[in-house]
């Protein structure tokens, strides 16, 4: 299954495959891959994540979180104030006068 992420300016595409690893015993653990492809071009390094069904929902945010981490720091956002990230994400532009 696949899912866009859509953060800022970057694009990235969620990749969740269902059942990767099944273990062939009666209550066997299945094992979920989840993994993040740059859409714009970026390398961006993610080592794919393994989980069970229970942890599914949860690797898939701490994935994302960890995506606009990367584009936060890439923009040098930890340099600008959370007033200044607020109004960017409204759409508002740096200026210069």
């Amino acid at each position: 299954m696949k899912k866009i992420l859509k953060y800022k300016d970057y694009s990235f595409k969620i990749n969740v495959t269902l059942f990767f690893q099944v273990e062939k015993r009666i209550d066997g653990k299945r094992l979920h891959k989840v993994e993040v492809e740059s859409l714009d071009g970026y390398e961006i390094y993610f080592t794919p994540m393994m989980c069970e069904s229970d942890d599914l929902k949860i690797t898939i945010e701490l994935i994302e979180t960890k995506v606009k981490e990367w584009v936060d720091d890439i923009e040098g956002d930890s340099e600008k104030s959370p007033e200044q990230i607020i109004l960017e994400e409204m759409g508002f532009k740096s200026t210069s006068i």
